[in-house]
């Protein structure tokens, strides 16, 4: 009884991978061989508009609003002061907050969609690090390297940002996250990684005052 419980699970599982390796090509072809978007969610400040042709990213009622978020990280605001910001002048979130949050903003500028060009294939699933719950295949996911995303051109008409200052807030943002205060990883220190505690063993690391 147990063998033929195991074997029905593994068949499950083989079944339940050979239909996510079927979605993935399916979703890869379509962005190779129609140029077509594997997905239609809106970016905050547009919508996709359905006609005819090819779908389009077109304004809608808060393109003013990633105008302005764009606008202030041009001027080199972080994501930080770009949430308080918003959050000062009163203008809600796409969900009708009050507060916005800089993981938030940081989406969106992180949205190459702003400059005109849409990425199909931005993320791709892989197995966790750790499970939570009863789970089993590729149940994670993580962005993919630049070089791995397909690019849509010619579905934006009205583009926030151009491509050179898209690439020039994206190298801000970098250069913010390794001077930030709390990021001790990316930071190069004189003696890092030589020195370890006594007691525990576990290594010193250096803090930005």
């Amino acid at each position: 009884g147990q063998l033929v419980e195991l074997a029905l699970a593994l068949g499950k599982e083989k079944a339940v991978l050979r239909a996510q390796q079927g979605a993935r090509d399916g979703l890869r072809d379509r962005a190779l061989l129609k140029g077509l978007p594997t997905t239609m969610v809106n970016p905050f400040g547009m919508r996709w508009e359905r006609t005819l042709g090819r779908p389009r990213l077109v304004p809608d009622e808060r393109y003013e609003d990633i105008c302005l978020i764009w606008r202030l990280a041009l001027e080199g605001m972080s994501g930080w002061l770009i949430a308080k910001e918003m959050t000062v002048r009163g203008i809600p979130t796409r969900k009708g907050s009050p507060m916005w949050q800089p993981t938030t903003v940081l989406g969106m500028l992180h949205n190459r969609s702003y400059a005109g060009v849409v990425e199909a294939l931005r993320t791709e699933a892989v197995v966790p690090k750790r499970r939570r719950g009863d789970t089993y295949g590729k149940s994670a996911s993580h962005s993919r390297p630049q070089d791995q995303r397909i690019r849509l051109e010619g579905l934006v008409p009205r583009p926030v940002v151009t491509e050179e200052e898209f690439e020039w807030v994206q190298r801000r943002l970098w250069k913010n996250s390794v001077l930030a205060r709390r990021n001790t990883k990316l930071r190069v220190y004189l003696l890092k990684g030589m020195f370890q505690c006594s007691v525990c063993g576990r290594s010193y690391v250096g803090v930005t005052r």
